[in-house]
């Protein structure tokens, strides 16, 4: 289980040991700022195992492997998420002889992973008191164990006859690319999260489901008899988003009996709680009323899952018997029963059947490339040239994320931020060669003015050269683009830019605002300025999502919004692009374009980067176990948003890719006669989303304030037949008032529209401040 490779404390030479010392002192820090307890110099029963929790892979068995040969354990505690642990002993002597031998020794855990990891120990006097994590299980969910024998789940298992790649090329796997499907009875399409009733499948239900359907039936938990079946198989590292089953199209039950592997299952409450629920090899789960229509559940992709200990010692308290369980292949069978009517669900915000009822339903998004266009030249492009000035007087401050990502890279590194704004991160790390593109004239102007390299561009039609940047950022810049193909264009041109092994970071606004019941800064508002702050974040088993799932939120850090519109650009055979030049754009953000950045261009382009000035309070972080993550089926969209400010401070972006060349020009345009616009809802500044694609206001600061140097922003452009400003949406037109274009994104979202482009590796996927946010590797 854990293999030696080195000798003792005592062996190492003093350069060594001094050395390891200060590692130690480093997790004697990270213990007292977490848990507030300070280590001693005496000797304890109770040892600190630095460098050895659940949160670096380490499991329990792992430190009862190490520490049991030298004396009796009375407790292992192993703290969810943290990379550290406790092992106390019955006797001091116990542990003395056990530190004495263990301090700065290096183990190979998992031979497989070639997981090497020290231990750094140190005595203390106490260990953190757990408070129970028993969580009742969300109403409506029940699980049976062991529902069928080792002889069935083996029967089923090798009944399956998987569709061949030729045929799976035309089919979903398209969409799903990295997961195994098959359907039995009907085809649940997830180009559109619904079946189609009329076309039942040929094959029907295999005889050996109906003997199971029957045996579900006889539980008397179940009311409606299955007659669709969908199997998922899931590799070690592979999941889904959260999600909720479609309403229009299954019944009350969603049956999942799973096989192979036992799994944790994430269910979340729209209020932020959140459930994870242990599912046994060979247990059958049972979804109905709230858990099924009101609660998102999903499995987070990675290899090994927090669990409850199987084995405690008599003295191990309930609540802190954690311990890591690997992931092997599991194979899952859901059982649903096709809905033949509307939905009459109890809870209509999340129901597909209910919400179709809105006469303006069928009008809330761009139905083709160029209504989507129009939309976004109308609600980013030109109301980002509009409140420019305004805009980046209120993002100066990096986020702290984004800017240890960037002082990560080596020096001479070639950085490309899409959607740079104001050029807020462009000199945070003097040591690369850094260029910036926005959509957005005057932002673009704003950077030429700040001595930074960039140039006008669309997000979608980047003028770089395919392998050219080290890194790449776009930050709060996709989810201004509002259709999923778009969004997804603006990665493939990130990925298309980077040379291989290098990395991006992306931050999209998030859906959830409220995550674990901690609101985030955009909702709790600024206490210490008057200017708006905006953010960005993002969002089981079964496998289809309702367009409409909870939202799920934390403390949220604000975001600086890039948009990038497009700017048609040529390319020659050789694959080198012609630049096609808007009037008013300038192009490398120099006079001569005589940088190292020439060498990249072969087109303009045009960014708006937003980022928000507050600093980071709480970030959550969900990282990938493993650098291949599979691709989740379904992926539910959500995008950063920027806010409002007149009093308060906001941030937000333009950083969409549309628009002709005329659009970039700059020069606002009413948005009152465009018919998807006037649709979409407008969101209230500082309340939790209850859309995705919406409309989220800006107020333009009035002459009271600081005057600007270019009057054109300080006395936007008015109809002249209204006095409307124009870029402005309905009665706000008036004072100001404009309206930008959000899709906010839900948890999982972009990391599954990253997992869409072959050759990407996620490698860190999480949760900062209102943004859900991804790192990403070119392979």
């Amino acid at each position: 289980m854990a293999t030696s490779i080195d000798g003792p404390w005592s062996s190492l030479s003093k350069s060594q040991q001094q050395k390891l010392r200060r590692k130690q002192l480093r997790t004697q820090h990270t213990l007292m700022r977490h848990e507030g307890i300070e280590t001693v110099h005496q000797c304890t029963k109770n040892i600190f195992v630095g460098n050895g929790g659940l949160g670096n892979g380490i499991q329990r068995e792992d430190l009862q492997h190490v520490f049991a040969p030298f004396g009796k354990i009375s407790q292992i505690l192993m703290i969810e998420r943290k990379p550290y642990g406790f092992v106390c002993f019955e006797e001091v002597k116990e542990s003395e002889n056990a530190f004495n031998q263990l301090q700065g020794k290096t183990f190979r855990f998992h031979k497989e992973t070639g997981n090497e990891v020290t231990l750094y120990l140190s005595y203390v006097e106490k260990v953190p008191v757990q408070l129970s994590t028993n969580k009742s299980l969300p109403p409506g969910l029940l699980i049976i164990e062991d529902f069928i024998t080792m002889e069935m789940e083996k029967r089923l298992l090798e009944s399956i006859e998987w569709d061949s790649d030729e045929e799976r090329a035309q089919t979903e796997e398209k969409v799903l690319k990295h997961r195994r499907v098959k359907h039995y009875g009907y085809e649940f399409r997830y180009d559109i999260n619904n079946v189609d009733k009329d076309k039942p499948l040929p094959c029907g239900i295999p005889a050996l489901c109906n003997d199971v359907i029957e045996e579900i039936m006889q539980t008397g938990h179940v009311t409606q008899r299955p007659d669709q079946i969908t199997v998922n198989q899931y590799q070690p590292g592979q999941g889904i988003p959260p999600h909720i089953d479609t309403h229009t199209a299954f019944e009350d039950e969603i049956i999942s009996l799973s096989l192979g592997s036992e799994v944790v299952m994430d269910f979340k409450h729209p209020n932020g709680q959140h459930i994870p629920v242990v599912v046994p090899q060979r247990s059958l789960l049972v979804m109905t009323g709230e858990s099924r229509y009101l609660w998102t559940h999903g499995i987070t992709p990675r290899k090994h899952d927090v669990v409850p200990a199987d084995h405690m010692t008599s003295h191990d308290a309930a609540e802190s018997a954690l311990t890591l369980h690997k992931r092997s292949m599991r194979t899952s069978f859901t059982f649903r029963a096709i809905k033949h009517k509307p939905c009459q669900c109890g809870y209509p915000t999340q129901c597909d059947s209910q919400q179709s009822k809105s006469p303006d339903n069928d009008k809330l998004l761009p139905k083709s490339e160029q209504e989507a266009e129009n939309l976004e030249k109308l609600h980013v492009h030109e109301v980002y040239d509009v409140i420019a000035e305004h805009f980046s007087g209120t993002r100066h401050s990096p986020w702290p994320k984004v800017a240890e990502f960037l002082n990560q890279q080596p020096d001479g590194a070639i950085l490309a931020d899409i959607g740079c704004g104001n050029g807020k991160y462009l000199g945070v790390n003097k040591m690369l060669f850094e260029i910036g593109c926005d959509r957005s004239v005057n932002l673009i102007d704003i950077c030429n003015q700040r001595g930074f390299e960039a140039f006008v561009c669309d997000a979608l039609a980047v003028p770089l050269r395919n392998d050219s940047c080290d890194v790449v950022i776009s930050i709060a810049v996709i989810h201004h683009l509002s259709t999923q193909e778009r969004r997804l264009q603006a990665v493939k041109e990130i990925v298309r830019i980077l040379r291989r092994g290098g990395q991006a970071l992306i931050y999209v606004w998030a859906m959830e605002q409220v995550r674990y019941k901690v609101k985030s800064k955009y909702l709790k508002g600024s206490k210490k300025t008057n200017v708006e702050i905006s953010m960005a974040t993002n969002d089981g088993d079964t496998g289809s999502i309702t367009k409409s799932s909870a939202h799920e939120s934390k403390d949220v850090k604000p975001n600086k919004v890039g948009n990038i519109s497009s700017e048609q650009g040529l390319r020659d055979d050789k694959g080198v692009e012609t630049q096609k030049h808007q009037s008013s754009a300038k192009v490398c953000g120099g006079s001569d374009c005589n940088s190292s950045s020439n060498v990249l261009l072969d087109k303009s382009i045009d960014s708006s980067h937003e980022q928000a000035t507050a600093k980071t309070d709480t970030t959550e972080e969900i990282e990938t176990m493993t650098k291949n993550v599979t691709l989740k089926e379904s992926p539910v969209a959500q995008t950063q948003n920027s806010q409002e400010t007149s009093v308060v401070k906001t941030e937000s972006s333009p950083g969409t890719p549309v628009a002709s060349a005329e659009s970039s020009k700059g020069t606002p345009v009413s948005v009152t006669n465009t018919e998807n616009s006037s649709t979409l809802p407008v969101h209230i500044n500082r309340t939790a989303f209850e859309k995705q694609d919406l409309l989220v206001p800006w107020h333009l600061k009035d002459k009271g304030g600081k005057k600007s140097e270019n009057k054109k922003l300080d006395n936007p452009e008015k109809d002249e037949n209204t006095g409307d400003v124009k870029g402005c949406h309905g009665d706000g037109a008036k004072s100001g008032v404009f309206h930008r274009f959000y899709h906010v994104f839900k948890e999982g979202e972009l990391q599954n529209l990253c997992l869409q482009c072959s050759n990407v590796s996620v490698i860190k996927s999480y949760y900062d401040q209102g943004n859900w946010c991804v790192i990403l590797e070119k392979v």
